[in-house]
């Protein structure tokens, strides 16, 4: 009985042995080749099995495994832990006949021939799988460094390097946060360069964004590695200084204005030296409440140092010292007769340009939030794009530019209260804010040299349909200025961060343009914008 027992189970390995899908192979316990059936012979590329069996485990595998091993040692380690155990799996870089390597997966099977053992090893060819995983694991690690490149995109200038607005506007708060809990002071300092537009205008804007790099890495040379510094927009930088006094700020500001006094800027052939206004500001020594409440004291702080010639640095107490006209302008509304004999003050004043003087006056006397340079420069950026696709002369390019400028001039004259509300208005309130199209042209009506860019500035919320105001112009009525400023600054509004209103993706905010073609704004103009802003997203 037992011993028919035998001969089947025999006959039964036999017929599995070589009617077999998966590779198989009787090994002897010292690793040589006694057998293999058709698919082994297949798999290593053998062609007679007399070939095969005079190979061994070691013959068909590289000196070296993956890992280092020498494939001689790592061979006799799972030979004998299959002998001991009875089985034993693993993964092997094997190599053909000819050479040719490629990963298996093994299994060793101890039995028993006669009184001998023997090992039955089946393996399966897995080189493909482990280069699609392989190419999967690349292909996130690269999604994980994307991830990472956008996440730092997202709060890093991409022009100078240095952290962004918004990056800034969030730091300065927990740290603000953090002086408070730990009782230790903050310091900020905002720098704005002196007479950038002239430089701009002198030299080209390549020059300038040249400086503008350049200036960012010499601030960085001369701060603590646990500094802040950002592009706040423009030509404006902030340097957050946790631990630091007004003391220890306004040192580091002279610091900065020391080291820029001796450095020159630019080509080799085309050196310049630039100066600097800036604004020290310190919490507790300054009594403020918020991170950005800070900011805002650095930044006026550093307006009235620009008023007073610039290339100097003051703190709150120097800027105390010395009528300002920020005091003269900090009532709830503002007297429009007053702020154009200030204007006109300015202009004489100032070796800025004038509308560049005036909008850095808007900045300092009121609602900062509504002036940040970033939001002004991409509308202008916007505006003189759709003008440069319109074939615009260049009087009229230059006459949008500074009229997207001073676009909302006006609303030096709403209570401020009123402009950050959060939440619906009332129909007294919204006609109030409606008025800073008619206050903007007012102050500005007076100044010299002005007068072209008062329509443009007045009729910005006219609609296409004359729906608009403040004085119902539609359709090509309205000047092209005008029209195009519309679109420039709800776009640049919709995707931007605003107390009173949600943030929108620049798709979404495309798509609420575009619906209102024809009825808010004029249908030629956000064609040409559609086309134009797709154009920078594809080149971003």
């Amino acid at each position: 009985m037992k011993k028919n027992k035998a001969i089947f189970n025999e006959s039964l390995f036999e017929t599995i042995y070589n009617s077999s899908g998966c590779a198989l192979i009787i090994l002897s316990a010292d690793g040589r080749f006694i057998s293999g059936n058709r698919e082994a012979l297949k798999m290593f590329g053998c062609g007679s099995l007399k070939k095969f069996t005079n190979c061994s485990f070691y013959d068909l595998s590289p000196k070296k495994q993956p890992d280092g091993a020498l494939s001689s040692e790592a061979a006799d380690k799972f030979i004998a832990q299959a002998l001991k155990n009875g089985d034993c799996t693993f993964e092997w870089l094997y190599k053909k006949i000819r050479g040719k390597k490629f990963f298996a997966n093994v299994i060793l099977n101890r039995m028993k021939a006669g009184a001998a053992d023997v090992l039955v090893s089946a393996i399966v060819d897995i080189t493909e799988k482990k280069a699609a995983t392989a190419k999967l694991e690349a292909v996130n690690e690269q999604l994980l460094k994307s991830n990472h490149s956008l996440q730092r995109m997202a709060l890093v200038d991409s022009h100078t390097g240095l952290f962004n607005h918004r990056y800034m506007a969030q730091t300065v708060e927990s740290e603000f946060f953090r002086a408070k809990r730990i009782l230790r002071p903050l310091g900020i300092l905002m720098l704005d360069i002196d007479y950038f537009k002239s430089i701009n205008d002198v030299y080209g804007h390549k020059y300038g964004d040249m400086i503008l790099k350049e200036f960012a890495e010499v601030l960085q040379g001369e701060v603590r590695k646990y500094d802040v510094v950002a592009r706040f927009g423009g030509e404006e930088f902030v340097i957050i200084l946790p631990g630091a006094s007004r003391k220890t700020a306004f040192s580091l500001a002279q610091r900065i204005l020391g080291k820029l006094a001796v450095y020159y800027f630019g080509w080799t052939e085309q050196k310049i030296k630039i100066k600097v206004s800036i604004g020290a500001a310190a919490y507790p020594e300054d009594d403020v409440s918020k991170g950005m409440a800070l900011i805002d004291l650095a930044d006026s702080i550093m307006m009235k140092a620009k008023e007073d010639g610039g290339n100097r640095v003051y703190s709150a107490a120097e800027a105390e010292d010395r009528p300002s006209i920020i005091k003269e302008a900090s009532s709830k509304t503002v007297n429009i007769k007053d702020l154009q004999s200030t204007i006109q003050k300015l202009s004489k004043r100032s070796s800025q340009g004038l509308v560049e003087a005036i909008f850095a006056f808007a900045k300092t006397i009121k609602f900062k939030d509504l002036y940040t340079g970033e939001h002004v420069e991409e509308t202008v950026y916007y505006a003189t794009m759709i003008a440069g696709a319109l074939e615009l002369s260049s009087r009229e390019r230059e006459d949008l530019r500074q009229a997207a400028i001073l676009h909302d001039l006006g609303k030096i004259g709403i209570s401020g209260n009123l402009l950050k509300k959060k939440g619906p208005l009332s129909e007294a309130e919204f006609n109030e804010i409606k008025r800073h199209s008619q206050i903007g042209a007012d102050i500005l009506k007076g100044v010299h040299g002005l007068s072209a860019i008062v329509p443009l500035i007045l009729h910005h919320h006219e609609w296409w349909n004359g729906k608009g105001y403040p004085t119902g112009l539609k359709g090509t009525d309205i000047p092209m200025g005008s029209r195009i400023i519309a679109v420039a600054d709800v776009y640049q509004s919709l995707i931007s961060e605003r107390s009173y209103s949600r943030i929108y993706s620049p798709k979404a905010a495309l798509e609420m343009i575009k619906k209102a073609s024809g009825t808010q704004f004029d249908p030629e103009i956000v064609k040409i914008f559609e086309r134009l802003i797709k154009k920078t997203w594809e080149k971003k």
